[in-house]
């Protein structure tokens, strides 16, 4: 049995075998899911959905359906020098939300966020020092008190309030993703000795290394970002580098230790900081830790890194033991057919026999991680990307956290890959972001498949910023692409160059809460569909880029980095139709208000109080209006885009 407590909402769900079976209760909804490297077909639990719609047809306050707990960091923390509080309650059952600040007692006015129908939202950011508060409702005629019991209750909530005071250097930054083998091949005497064929791309080498890498750095600096994230660059079995051999080495077909530090030096001086991949989920069978296991089995100091489903190697078929010793003394490079289609005798990644899973249970796994991102740390590495974080315990995840954090300070980024429902993790607790896929899953739905409404892409978009503190949403690892989806170029294939589908979604990326992330190659509308073809080496000829789109990206990135409103700001969002939104990024006295656009036809965007609002695509014309102070930027030809 496991307990879970969620939020109203629906939630897709499977059990899944050792053997990453899934099981399906085929009593229960189902609903196709797309992960990105896969799609699964998933049931799905609603959670408090019916109840909620039956409270609102009978028109009566329910204790129940008014919901702040202090306890969580969604709802009460600190950030940045405020006092973030949230409070949500049944749709219109609310009219207005006051927030009693102590030891003061002064009064906040708290501002509608987020609705779905079902619940609405309010936060407040309050400047003063908050001991202790209450909240007033106003529910029709009625006044209603709600204090730490609930309803009706005038004892305040005195949590103790938790958070970020100081804006850590990922908070809202610009990443750019290399996959090392397939970026810029600068150093060809470390090549591997067969390659393969890059478009479409093959499973195999390409020959790009960490030199290469260094001789782009102008490139990358003029671009603007304020990270590089580095997929695996460990000694390994495969081109991808994610089935490791050894965690504190660099594979000799991408150079040394030596073009490491040179690396890492040179981002330092172009002060661009420099992320990791951290794979702790699973090791290659060629690893020396694995390979010990294998030979001596329980007799070996490793056999419980591992999780192995047998007691003993006693119990495996020795065919199936010898064509697995067969496979590692091969360097884990020939896969023997007698292994093909047969199930593991221990846990692995997707069920692969090359993919190991260590057991982090393990206290020597966790001293063993350690151990790797302390050894990297010194050699000038900022943070880690923590791979498959979604299928590695909590706990563990923890207690690599506090030890980076110990060791190394706050300032040390501490990621972990998600592939679906990122505000289901601990994100703004102990782990500082994660990647978010579930809005990619709605910039392709919305701005390029118009398969929702703007009214329902902001619901999607502002569900995921209400269950996770500011500063946890603010560091959100948001992207459009990256080595396991398809490219996004993908989605509007045989679009002309510069197209506005594009356009748009990456100027709602960059402009809503969050930590923009550029896969290598996507500025450039670099095409590629599934793995392994997302992984198609860079194309260097400028000859072959889509100017107009890396021009517009770049233009972007410049108008973000000179606004604190976008980097740091809360975000306001708003559906003007079916096809039109503004978003409002506010922060103190910086104000962005953008509006989007799929649709066509004119948008009469007046009485702005606002400082600044870029119409961003497009096929709508909108009037330039003058504000107090400036004169707001709009366009009315298609082709424009300028937040000059």
């Amino acid at each position: 049995t496991i307990t879970l407590t969620l939020p109203w909402g629906e939630y897709p769900y499977a059990f899944l075998t050792e053997h990453y079976r899934p099981i399906i209760d085929k009593d229960v909804p189902k609903r196709k899911i797309d992960l990105g490297r896969f799609s699964l077909k998933l049931n799905v639990a609603s959670i408090g959905i019916k109840e909620l719609i039956d409270h609102l047809r009978d028109e009566r306050i329910h204790p129940e359906d008014i919901v702040h707990d202090e306890k969580s960091l969604a709802y009460a923390h600190i950030y940045l020098g405020k006092t973030v509080l949230r409070l949500c309650a049944l749709h219109n059952s609310v009219r207005d939300a006051k927030a009693i600040a102590f030891p003061r007692g002064k009064e906040f006015d708290g501002e509608l966020i987020f609705s779905d129908g079902l619940m609405d939202c309010f936060e407040w950011l309050i400047k003063e020092n908050v001991r202790a508060y209450l909240f007033r409702l106003y529910s029709g005629n009625k006044v209603i008190i709600y204090g730490v019991k609930g309803v009706g209750d005038i004892n305040p909530f005195k949590p103790v309030l938790r958070g970020l005071s100081e804006p850590p250097w990922w908070l809202g930054c610009i990443y750019y993703s290399i996959f090392p083998d397939s970026f810029y091949n600068g150093d060809p005497s470390n090549d591997p000795p067969k390659k393969v064929r890059g478009v479409p791309r093959e499973r195999g080498y390409l020959g790009g290394d960490l030199v290469g890498i260094k001789r782009k750095l102008p490139y990358i600096k003029d671009l603007g970002v304020d990270a590089v994230y580095l997929t695996p660059i460990y000694r390994a079995v495969s081109y991808h580098r994610y089935d490791i051999i050894d965690h504190e080495d660099v594979d000799p077909y991408l150079g040394d230790l030596k073009d490491f530090k040179e690396l890492s030096e040179a981002l330092d001086y172009l002060g661009i900081k420099l992320v990791m991949d951290l794979v702790v989920h699973h090791k290659s069978p060629c690893s020396p830790e694995f390979m010990n296991a294998i030979m001596k089995g329980t007799k070996s100091p490793y056999w419980d890194w591992f999780r192995f489903l047998v007691h003993g190697l006693e119990e495996v078929n020795p065919e199936i033991l010898n064509s697995l010793i067969k496979f590692i003394n091969s360097g884990c490079k020939v896969f023997p057919k007698m292994l093909r289609g047969k199930n593991p005798f221990y846990e692995g990644f997707a069920n692969l026999w090359s993919m190991p899973k260590l057991n982090p249970h393990n206290p020597e796994v966790v001293n063993h991680f350690k151990e790797v991102m302390d050894y990297w740390a010194s050699k000038g590495v900022s943070g880690f990307r923590v791979d498959v974080g979604l299928g590695v315990p909590d706990g563990f995840l923890k207690k690599l956290s506090d030890f980076l954090k110990d060791r190394w300070g706050n300032n040390e980024l501490f990621l972990i890959e998600t592939m679906y429902g990122v505000s289901h993790y601990p994100v703004g607790s102990f782990i500082d972001s994660a990647m978010n896929y579930d809005i990619r899953y709605s910039i392709i739905k919305f701005f390029i498949k118009q398969e929702i409404t703007a009214s329902e892409f902001i619901t999607e978009v502002m569900r995921d910023y209400v269950r996770l503190p500011l500063y946890g949403v603010n560091s959100l690892y948001n992207l459009l692409g990256s080595h396991d989806v398809p490219r996004i170029k993908e989605y509007v294939k045989g679009l002309a160059k510069g197209d506005s589908k594009l356009i748009n979604a990456y100027a709602f990326l960059f402009f809503i809460h969050g930590s923009p992330a550029i896969y290598y190659g996507d500025e450039i509308g670099l095409e590629g569909g599934k793995d392994p073809d997302c992984r198609r080496p860079m194309v260097w000829d400028r000859r072959l880029w889509d100017s107009t789109l890396l021009d517009k990206i770049k233009e972007i990135i410049k108008f973000r980095k000179s606004s604190n409103a976008l980097r740091y700001g809360v975000t306001r969002l708003e559906a003007l139709d079916n096809d039109t939104f503004k978003l409002e990024r506010i922060w103190l006295d910086n104000v962005v208000t953008v509006v989007f656009s799929r649709g066509s036809g004119t948008v009469d965007f007046r009485n702005s109080k606002h400082e600044v609002i870029l119409s961003v695509n497009i096929n709508k014309s909108y009037k330039a209006l003058k504000s107090r102070e400036r004169l707001f930027v709009s366009w009315r030809r298609k082709d424009e885009f300028s937040p000059s």
